[in-house]
C-alpha cells in the first residue's frame, strides 16, 4: 500500500487516529498492538492499514531497543494522525524508559560468641547472592569438625535470612529480586555483629516524548 492509498483508506473509514502500543528492550522490539479509532471514537479493524503503519512507523519514529545493563528499554504509545493538509501522516511517540540501578547498604548480622569466635579465627570473607548458599573463604587451613560445620551453617542461615528480608531505604523505583552481599577483605566484627555490604538492584522510569 502506498501513501495515497493509505490516506484514501483512512478517509473512507473516517478515522480520527491510530495508536500503537509497544514495548521494547533486550535488543529486540517486543509487543506491538495497533488500534484504529474513527471519528465517533469506535475501534475499526483494517489489516491493510495496520500492515502499512507496521512498516512506516519505523521510518518516522526511533525506538530504543538496545540494553546495556543500565538502560533496559522503553514502553509507550505512538499516535498517528492525518495532518491538517491531509497529504501525510504525523507520528507522535510518548514513552517511558526503564533503567536498572543499584544501591549499596550496610547489612548487620548479630552472631553468638561461638559464631563470632569461629569467624574471627578461620574466616576471611563471606559472600553470596539471592539464589546461592552463603560462601565462606577461609583465612587458613584447618580441619573442619562437626561442631564447626554446625556453626558455619548457623552463621550462613542468619546471613541469608537477614539479606533476603532486607529492603533498602530511599529508593525511587521498583525493587528487583536480585541482590548480592559480601564482607570486606577481612570480616569486620563489632560488638556481637559482623558487617556486610548488600547491593540491591531496582528499576526506575523516566518519561520522554518524541
Amino acid at each position: 500500500m502506498e501513501l495515497k492509498e493509505a490516506i484514501a483508506r483512512w478517509k473512507e473509514l473516517n478515522l480520527n487516529r491510530v495508536i500503537l502500543t509497544f514495548n521494547c528492550g533486550g535488543d529486540n522490539m517486543g509487543d506491538m498492538d495497533w488500534e484504529l479509532y474513527d471519528n465517533t471514537d469506535n475501534t475499526v479493524i483494517d489489516g491493510d492499514l495496520v500492515d502499512y503503519f507496521d512498516t512506516e512507523v519505523f521510518k518516522h519514529v526511533d525506538f530504543y531497543v538496545n540494553s546495556d545493563g543500565h538502560y533496559m528499554g522503553e514502553a509507550g504509545t505512538v499516535t498517528v494522525e492525518l495532518e491538517g493538509e491531509e497529504d501525510d501522516f504525523s507520528y507522535s511517540k510518548d514513552a517511558m524508559s526503564e533503567y536498572e540501578e543499584q544501591i549499596d547498604s550496610d547489612l548487620i548480622v548479630e552472631l553468638t560468641d561461638a559464631e563470632l569466635a569461629f569467624v574471627k579465627e578461620y574466616v576471611s570473607n563471606i559472600n553470596g547472592t539471592q539464589d546461592e548458599d552463603v560462601n565462606f573463604n577461609y583465612s587458613k587451613d584447618f580441619i573442619m569438625t562437626d561442631e564447626m560445620v554446625e556453626l558455619e551453617d548457623s552463621i550462613g542461615e542468619k546471613i541469608y535470612n537477614t539479606a533476603s528480608e532486607f529492603t533498602p531505604e530511599d529508593i525511587d523505583g521498583d525493587i528487583s529480586d536480585w541482590y548480592n552481599y559480601e564482607t570486606s577483605d577481612t570480616v569486620e566484627i563489632k560488638d556481637n555483629t559482623i558487617s556486610l555490604i548488600i547491593t540491591n538492584s531496582y528499576y526506575t522510569q523516566t518519561g520522554s516524548e518524541w
